[in-house]
């Protein structure tokens, strides 16, 4: 019997999981994807934004951010740019502010993926329960007197769906976590370029 097969005979329950495991699989391909996207550009600005500010050029700092305004922290890295003029206060207020816009693209789908991994489990024990009922209302409507093959259903129902709601929740979960991992580099890359423009703007002030 292949896995399909037994999938088939995992019950209305059990077809609810496999919808929330396509949707996870969904979100983790499009946000690996967009992650992908981001950190080699990301990357890439990051080594010439500290050799920028190293030098301490701000036309050619601006011109550099400019150029990479597709990334987010050359995004963040112009909000700094063009309030120059203004207190450090300022400044460091005005790019936090764009980082956590910017955050906020990084974690879409995330509460998705979490509810998930959450809920398939969860599912899964579900599915148990109304599986063992079935079983047990077999046991009833025979008055008692049945062999293995009349409870087959209910049991396989049972066994079936508690183990895809913890294959689904334990995958989702991984991929998950290695997704906040990624987020909390990015999260690292901005608040690297805020404390390196912040040090440029002390320079400046010298």
């Amino acid at each position: 019997m292949n896995l399909l097969t037994l999938t088939l005979k995992s019950g209305v329950v059990g077809y609810l999981i496999i919808l929330l495991s396509v949707i996870a699989l969904a979100i983790i391909i499009e946000r690996f994807l967009y992650y992908r996207k981001y950190r080699i550009l990301g990357d890439e600005f990051m080594n010439m934004f500290e050799k920028q500010i190293g030098e301490g050029n701000l036309n050619l700092l601006e011109e550099l951010c400019r150029s990479y305004s597709s990334t987010p922290e050359g995004r963040i890295a112009l909000f700094g740019i063009k309030n120059i003029n203004n207190t450090k206060g300022v400044i460091k207020e005005v790019m936090t502010t764009n980082a956590s816009d910017e955050i906020k693209n990084f974690e879409k789908g995330f509460d998705w993926l979490s509810t998930i991994a959450s809920a398939a489990p969860l599912l899964g024990f579900l599915g148990t329960v109304t599986g063992m009922i079935q079983a047990f209302m077999k046991i009833q409507q025979l008055g008692g007197t049945v062999n293995a093959s009349d409870l087959a259903g209910g049991i396989w129902e049972a066994l079936l769906t508690t183990a895809l709601g913890l294959t689904v929740g334990l995958i989702t979960l991984f991929f998950y976590n290695i997704l906040i991992s990624k987020l909390e580099r990015k999260i690292s890359n901005f608040n690297h370029v805020i404390a390196m423009f912040l040090t440029f703007k002390e320079k400046e002030e010298e």
